[in-house]
């Protein structure tokens, strides 16, 4: 069976009734009651919401009233993936749902000509250590030992993995094990070099690839 990466875009908060509720978290628990691999909710700073409206913040405290552009994002199989979109669609009123194919590079191989290129996602619960480097900084380190350059590192806000434990970010332990996402991009050889090493880094984490075209990359 296929994976399928369920990619879902909304506002932080459900502003068509009278009481705002915070809609990630009904998606949230959605995604969690169904058995879903794993979710994360990413908040991020500025974007356009369905009134063609720009959303933004300038200071750190209006972030809950701003009602900033999430997204969330779960891995599974399409058929699983397709049985939960009927209430998932009824329970987001403006919003954007899409849904990718993607390989799960742990699992499947990269049979794919040399030339073409992955974008590689690699999903971790944080964890942080005194005096040594996080795991998500253990993936970047990799990264940049092979070349793979404008890699990037996003934590997400909540979100849950293998283990169903849902963590949030917090601003007062060394590790929250909130999800962690490491992107890059790269020709799908270079890809396969690095994923036996990469499999001893990620634990019950999960690394998936998806197909592009690069138009420039320097």
């Amino acid at each position: 069976m296929s994976l399928r990466l369920l990619q879902i875009v909304v506002g932080e908060f459900d502003d068509s009734k009278s009481v705002w509720r915070p809609l990630y978290h009904e998606v949230l628990q959605l995604l969690w009651k169904s058995g879903v691999d794993g979710a994360t909710v990413v908040r991020t700073d500025e974007g356009i919401g369905q009134k063609n409206d720009k959303r933004s913040v300038l200071l750190e405290e209006d972030i809950p009233f701003s009602n900033l552009p999430l997204v969330i994002e779960a891995i599974d199989t399409y058929e699983r993936l397709e049985t939960i979109l009927p209430e998932l669609k009824g329970m987001i009123p403006h919003g954007a749902i899409a849904l990718m194919e993607v390989i799960n590079v742990l699992k499947e191989d990269l049979s794919m000509n040399d030339q073409s290129y992955l974008m590689l996602r690699v999903y971790v619960k944080e964890e942080a250590h005194v005096f040594q480097l996080a795991n998500f900084e253990e993936i970047l380190q990799l990264f940049q030992e092979h070349d793979l350059i404008w890699s990037t590192i996003t934590k997400a806000i909540e979100g849950f993995g293998k283990d169903h434990v849902i963590h949030k970010q917090s601003l007062f332990t060394l590790s929250s094990h909130a999800p962690v996402i490491i992107e890059c991009v790269g020709k799908a050889e270079k890809i396969r070099q690095i994923i036996p090493e990469l499999r001893g880094k990620i634990g019950d984490g999960l690394a998936i690839a998806i197909p592009i075209q690069v138009i420039e990359d320097r």
